[in-house]
C-alpha cells in the first residue's frame, strides 16, 4: 500500500473481483494479496450486514487479524483457532461471558464482520458431520492459497464448493495456483463459476486430457491454453516482475507457527531470563531450541552437549513446507541458526536440489555457485546461516529475492547480514522476507528486539517493566 492506499494492481484486482462478484487473485509472493482481499471485504460489506470466512493455512491467521486490525480498524475480525486463549475472547468481545466453546463460537460466527479459520476447522467431523464453523452463516469467503483446492476429491474442496454454491461472494487468493499442471485448475473454477470448466472433475479431465496405462491423466496438446484462456475470465494473474514499480524494495512478511503442547518445564517464561541484576544469557540456547522443536540432549553431569538431538514436534518446519509450496518456482535462501535443522530441513527440500552453507559446508564457494546457477543443474536451495554467508560473499543477489528465516538470532546485526546478502547493488527485484515466528516462545521477543533494533536484554528489561 502507498499511504494507506492500494497499488494499481491491487486496485485493478478489487475492481474485476466487484465487478464479478466470485474471483481469483493470483498474485505472486510478496506483491499484496491480504490487503487486496481486506479491500475487498471493506467495499462489500459497506453499508451492509455481511460476514466473511476467510479459511487460510494456520500460520496465515495471525497476519490475517494484524493486517486488518492496523488497516481496517472498523472492521470486526476475530478467529476460531484453537491456540487463542480465553484472554483473547473476553478482549475481542468485552462484557460477554461464554460458558462454553460452543457459545463463544456461534456468538462470533452470528456477529463478527470477518472469522478467520484454518481449513480443518471447515471440515466435518465426529458422528454429527459437522466442522467448528457453520459455513451457511456467511456471505462470502476468502480462500487464502487457494491451491488447496487442487483437487476435486479433497474433503475442504468438496465443502467449499457446496459453499460457494450458497453464497453470492468468493475470492481465491494464490501465487501458485496450479503448481503441478491446469488440471488443478478445475476445483478453483468450480467455485467461482461451475459452468467454466463443467460440474464434473471426470469429465473436465476427460476433454482436456488423456490417461497413460498407469491410469495417470495427460493434457492433451493445445489444451493448457484452452484451460488457461476459460480461467483467466474469473481470474488476474500478477507478476513480481511486471509491477515492480508499485512494489517497496523489501517487505518483510511473518508466518506463524502454533506449537503444540508443551511440558511445564519446556514453557517460555520471560521473567526466567532475568536473574538478580544480571542477564541469564545461558537461558537462551535451551528457549531458541524449543522454538525450533527440538533440544540438545546435555550430560547431567557436565551440562555438555552429548551430541543427541531431541525432536519435541515439527510444528516450524511443517509451516517452513507450507511456506516453500506457496513461494513456488523461485530460487529461496533459508536461514537457520542450529545445525540440528539442516537435516530436518533437508528431508522436505531434498539434498538434490539444495545447497548447503553452514558450519558443516566444506566447499561453501562450490555451494554458492551450484546455487548462483553456475553449474549445468543448478539449484533451488540454500541453506545458510549468517556467519557463514558474510562479508565477502557476492552474486546471490543476481538470483535470487525471497528469503525465509527458519529462526532468528537475537542480534540485529546477524538479522541485517543476513539481509544484505540480497539487499545490495545488482539486486534487481523487490525482495521478500519471510519470518517463521513460533507463538509463546522467544521467537515472539526476539523478533521485537529485532524490530525496535535493541539489545536484546534491553528489550526484555523495557517489556518486564
Amino acid at each position: 500500500m502507498i499511504n494507506g492506499k492500494l497499488y494499481p494492481h491491487q486496485q485493478t484486482g478489487v475492481d474485476l473481483a466487484l465487478e464479478a462478484g466470485k474471483y481469483a487473485l493470483y498474485f505472486d509472493t510478496g506483491t499484496g494479496k491480504t490487503i487486496t482481499a481486506l479491500e475487498f471485504i471493506d467495499r462489500v460489506t459497506c453499508g451492509n450486514s455481511l460476514r466473511f470466512l476467510v479459511i487460510t493455512p494456520k500460520s496465515v491467521i495471525e497476519s490475517w487479524l494484524k493486517d486488518a486490525r492496523k488497516h481496517f480498524p472498523h472492521l470486526q475480525i476475530g478467529t476460531l483457532a484453537r491456540y487463542k486463549k480465553a484472554d483473547y475472547v473476553k478482549k475481542m468481545v468485552p462484557g460477554k461471558e461464554f460458558k462454553n466453546t460452543a457459545q463463544r463460537r456461534d456468538y462470533m460466527q452470528k456477529n463478527f464482520d470477518i472469522i478467520v479459520v484454518n481449513p480443518e476447522q471447515v471440515i466435518p467431523r465426529g458422528k454429527l458431520k459437522k466442522g467448528n464453523v457453520d459455513y451457511k452463516l456467511f456471505d462470502g469467503s476468502i480462500v487464502d492459497e487457494s491451491a488447496m483446492l487442487r483437487s476435486g476429491k479433497t474433503a475442504i474442496t468438496k465443502i467449499l464448493i457446496k459453499m460457494s454454491d450458497l453464497i453470492n461472494y468468493v475470492m481465491l487468493l494464490s501465487g501458485t495456483p496450479a503448481p503441478n499442471d491446469s488440471f488443478e485448475f478445475w476445483g478453483q473454477m468450480r467455485c467461482l463459476n461451475p459452468e467454466l470448466l463443467g460440474k464434473s472433475e471426470y469429465r473436465f479431465k476427460q476433454k482436456y486430457g488423456y490417461q497413460d496405462k498407469f491410469n495417470q491423466w495427460h493434457l492433451r496438446s493445445g489444451a493448457k491454453k484452452e484451460i488457461m484462456d476459460l480461467v483467466k475470465t474469473r481470474a488476474i494473474f500478477v507478476d513480481k516482475r511486471d509491477v515492480l514499480k508499485d512494489l517497496p524494495p523489501l517487505t518483510e512478511i511473518v508466518r506463524y507457527t502454533v506449537e503444540s503442547k508443551k511440558n511445564k518445564d519446556q514453557r517460555y517464561e520471560i521473567k526466567d531470563l532475568i536473574g538478580g541484576e544480571g542477564f541469564n544469557i545461558g537461558q537462551l540456547a535451551k528457549y531458541r531450541e524449543l522454538a525450533s522443536g527440538f533440544i540438545y540432549k546435555q550430560d547431567v553431569a557436565t551440562g555438555e552437549r552429548t551430541g543427541e538431538v531431541i525432536i519435541y514436534n515439527d510444528d516450524k518446519l511443517n509451516t517452513l513446507k507450507e511456506l516453500l509450496d506457496q513461494i513456488g518456482d523461485h530460487k529461496v535462501i533459508i536461514w537457520v541458526q542450529f545445525d540440528a535443522d539442516i537435516d530436518r530441513i533437508l528431508n522436505i527440500t531434498g539434498r538434490y536440489q539444495t545447497a548447503i552453507a553452514t558450519g558443516r559446508t566444506k566447499d561453501l564457494v562450490k555451494e554458492l555457485s551450484w546455487f548462483k546457477g553456475e553449474f549445468k543443474t543448478p539449484c533451488k536451495y540454500v541453506i545458510g546461516h549468517p556467519l557463514s554467508i558474510g562479508e565477502g560473499v557476492d552474486g546471490l543477489q543476481e538470483v535470487c529475492s525471497i528469503c525465509v528465516f527458519y529462526n532468528i538470532n537475537y542480534s540485529y546485526d546477524r538479522y541485517y547480514q543476513a539481509l544484505s546478502r540480497l539487499e545490495r547493488n545488482g539486486q534487481l527485484n523487490p525482495m521478500t522476507v519471510f519470518i517463521i515466528i513460533t507463538l509463546d516462545s522467544i521467537d515472539v521477543d526476539m523478533w521485537g528486539a529485532i524490530q525496535k533494533k535493541q539489545k536484546f536484554q534491553d528489550y526484555v528489561r523495557d517489556k518486564l517493566k
